[in-house]
């Protein structure tokens, strides 16, 4: 099954697609803010937690502790959306995490942690592209940060116009995620 990155969702926000009108009248900060929030739901604060430690002990060293990519000429910089965008899922990153990355100095690590590990490493790099964090990696959140313009908790936060677009949007995604596990479980 072929992986779809985040530029496939930017277009549907953007444009819409069957069901879902198009946002395109958001800034396009906006609509990258829904799409980061989204990406936000599939990671745990335990895991991210875990990710975290993780992360500190086997990958920082080369990906900087504020996952910038500063460790090691050449080292992936989780802070780039564009980097991010790129490259696609998280599978993706599980994936080089498991495997390594032919011709770099990414090691496998499919030997040395386990694949609840491996994920949680990936759950926790996921997040550097989504909050401003200046100063020490301890200021670093735990989870992603909410966009600007985010509604607040509460009961009538799905009543203003970027709760719907979450709503709305979450609602197509999660089609979309059962549409293409369907189909992946068919051609498999």
């Amino acid at each position: 099954m072929k992986h779809k990155n985040s530029s496939v969702f930017f277009e549907s926000v953007s444009r819409g697609i069957a069901g879902m009108p198009a946002f395109g009248n958001l800034s396009r900060s906006q609509r990258w803010d829904v799409i980061a929030y989204i990406w936000t739901f599939w990671a745990d604060m335990q895991s991210v937690e875990r990710g975290k430690a993780i992360f500190g002990q086997s990958c920082a060293s080369c990906h900087g502790t504020r996952g910038d990519g500063s460790g090691l000429q050449g080292a992936m910089d989780f802070t780039n959306l564009s980097n991010m965008v790129s490259v696609g899922q998280p599978s993706v990153f599980f994936d080089s995490v498991s495997s390594g990355v032919p011709n770099t100095a990414m090691p496998p690590f499919k030997d040395t942690l386990s694949e609840e590990e491996r994920w949680d490493a990936v759950k926790y790099a996921w997040t550097f592209q989504y909050a401003d964090y200046p100063g020490s990696p301890e200021a670093l959140p735990l989870t992603p940060a909410l966009p600007s313009g985010t509604p607040p908790a509460g009961r009538e936060w799905y009543n203003s116009p970027a709760g719907a677009v979450i709503l709305l949007v979450s609602l197509v995604m999660l089609a979309g995620i059962i549409y293409l596990f369907i189909r992946g479980l068919k051609e498999r």
